[in-house]
């Protein structure tokens, strides 16, 4: 071999050194030729998650071999359709946008087992209420001519009767269960008058408010940190009792709307022909109410709220939310609702869900932003948060259904129960069962769906 033929092999090879060398570099750093759009793009990452896991992941209709949790390198940009699909379970799919050198997460991804509802309960219920922390339920049922008031456990199916009387007595009964839901209220409306009761769910012990107080009283509310504190109103004199020292504490006189948080006693008053909302410091009996704000004249009450919002409803329909810190400011919020439902994020920021007839709203109290998620033709009957935050389960006469608030593409929206008559529903701490009361199958009673499989 000649001196130039080496030259010119080791120009050639110069040559493809200097060609292939930046196409490798570029991709090994992510870039591909995108047919597309005709053009050499830099890949983006897509991050899919779900609970439960190990969930198969499709792009477009085709298997990516991954499994949930599962991260897809190198995609080209464009759109895509993702599949999340499990045995057993509702498939999730949304389009997604892959951008050039950016990562795509779907993190909050929740598969619900695709089942139907079976009664654990055959009664006739004709009222009940689902506890706070959801384990127990309290129920109203009739036996030949007897009313009995039970209390049943979602968690082992256990029955307790707490109370039975002659029907004919009953005109009505209402139900408070504590914040800890370790102590239920009970107040029978009888044709002799009103009968008051506390009852300890977990020793069956009863309690007469009439061990306290000679006359039935106005107004009953729990303690919002303690299953044995309870406060009343009686003849607009507004005290607290401890159930487990049995102490009871006058607190204030000429109280008509009370709500206790922390120190603070939180009051509705009316005069001049206004409506006044003040503040008034427990550990400061000698202190005046300091006036919060003043509204115009209507029927006001106190919804629950935490700090430093105060919730109030006016004439048993449209939501106030006012912000503490800014004493004499207008309400943040002033929308109708038919019910609400609080959450606290892991980072201790607070979103409000609330419903009216036919729409779902959260209210970002931080941002002061109102989001519509969604509107149906049918009334909704209740609202209730998932236990992440980013599902919310909801209900009409005759379904239950829940709803994603990932805004992307289009929220998806599950069927879990279809033709059933729904009384009221609750779903537990975990969010891993469905509890309601109504008609399913022609089955009444207590009916459970699981959502997702242990």
């Amino acid at each position: 071999m000649t001196a130039r033929q080496r030259f010119v092999i080791k120009l050639i090879f110069v040559g493809f050194f200097i060609i292939l060398a930046p196409l490798v570099i570029a991709y090994t750093m992510g870039y591909r030729y995108n047919f597309g759009v005709g053009q050499v793009q830099k890949t983006g990452v897509l991050i899919v998650n779900s609970y439960p896991d190990e969930a198969d992941v499709y792009l477009d209709g085709k298997f990516v071999n991954d499994e949930t949790p599962s991260v897809i390198k190198k995609i080209l940009p464009n759109e895509y359709n993702v599949e999340v699909i499990k045995e057993g379970y509702l498939p999730w799919s949304k389009k997604l946008d892959v951008k050039s050198g950016e990562t795509t997460f779907a993190e909050s991804i929740v598969l619900f087992l695709d089942q139907i509802p079976r009664a654990t309960l055959e009664r006739e219920i004709t009222d009940s209420l689902f506890s706070p922390n959801r384990t127990h339920l309290v129920y109203v049922t009739q036996e030949a001519s007897w009313i009995e008031v039970w209390i049943h456990s979602l968690k082992n199916q256990d029955l307790t009767l707490i109370d039975r009387r002659d029907s004919s007595l009953i005109e009505e009964i209402n139900f408070a269960w504590s914040a800890g839901s370790d102590r239920l209220f009970i107040e029978f409306e009888t044709n002799e008058g009103l009968e008051q009761l506390i009852y300890k769910v977990n020793k069956n012990e009863v309690t007469n408010l009439s061990e306290f107080f000679e006359e039935p009283v106005n107004e009953f509310k729990w303690s919002r940190t303690t299953d044995d504190v309870f406060y009343v109103r009686l003849d607009n004199q507004l005290a607290s009792v401890n159930l487990l020292t049995g102490q009871k504490t006058f607190l204030l006189s000429e109280v008509n709307q009370f709500f206790i948080r922390g120190n603070n006693i939180y009051l509705i008053t009316h005069a001049d022909g206004k409506s006044v909302i003040g503040q008034f410091d427990i550990l400061d009996p000698l202190a005046e109410t300091q006036v919060l704000y003043e509204l115009p004249f209507a029927k006001y009450r106190f919804e629950d709220s935490s700090y430093p919002y105060l919730l109030v409803r006016k004439n048993d329909k449209r939501l106030l939310l006012f912000d503490t810190s800014a004493p004499f400011a207008e309400p943040i919020l002033q929308e109708e609702a038919n019910g609400f439902n609080w959450f606290t994020t892991s980072q201790g920021e607070k979103k409000l869900l609330y419903y009216k007839d036919f729409e779902i709203w959260i209210f970002y109290p931080q941002s002061k932003y109102n989001e519509l998620i969604t509107r149906f033709s049918s009334l909704i009957t209740d609202a209730i948060w998932h236990r992440n935050g980013e599902y919310i389960f909801f209900s009409f006469e005759n379904a239950i259904r829940v709803i994603e608030l990932d805004p992307r593409d289009q929220r998806n929206t599950f069927n879990l129960v279809e033709d059933a008559q729904i009384a009221n529903f609750t779903i537990d701490y975990n969010s891993k069962n469905l509890y309601f009361v109504g008609t399913y199958e022609l089955a009444k009673g207590l009916h459970y769906l699981p959502l997702i499989d242990d």
